[in-house]
This record gives C-alpha cells, structure tokens and sequence, in this order.
C-alpha cells in the first residue's frame, strides 16, 4: 500500500541499537530515520509486550526516529489516512 501511494521501499525488520538496546523496526526508512510499527493483539498485547513496546518507542524516539504505529485496522478502516501520515513523515525526513 505504502509503495503503491508513491512510497519509496521501507526496509523491513530493520535493526536499531540504542542505548546498547537492540531493537528491530517492522518498516523503517533509515536514512530518513522513519519507523513505522505494525501492531496487532497477538503480538503486541501480551504482557512482555506491554512492558518493552513503550520504552523501544521512547529509545527510537530520544535517538531522532520519526515513529509511527498502526494497527491492521488502521489500515483497514483509513488506509488514506495512514498513507497521508506516513507520506508527510518521509517527506518532511527527506
């Protein structure tokens, strides 16, 4: 969706290390530092995740990463929307 919106390819588990943390990244546009996280309820709803997926969000955040999450019905219920917010962060990186 996001390349047919005229997007230039993400890379996809992209791996960031701050902090001596090492976290990876579902889309990232790394050399305009733009990540975006892809959350559903299986994965990101756990407890582990409840714990770990603020303070990997606050890390990338405090190293200059743009950060974006949607859930899959986001881009379900307002892929415009989430391609409109996606395109305004890689543009404004780039």
């Amino acid at each position: 969706m996001l390349v047919a919106g005229g997007l230039p390819m993400p890379v996809f588990e992209y791996r960031v290390v701050v902090d001596g943390h090492v976290d990876y990244l579902d889309l990232a546009w790394p050399a305009r530092t733009v990540a975006v996280e892809c959350n559903d309820a299986g994965s990101h709803e756990t407890p582990k995740a409840f714990r770990r997926d603020p303070m990997k969000r606050n890390r990338c955040e405090r190293a200059g990463w743009d950060y974006l999450e949607y859930t899959w019905r986001d881009v379900v219920d307002g892929p415009c929307e989430v391609l409109s917010q996606v395109a305004g962060a890689v543009e404004r990186a780039g």
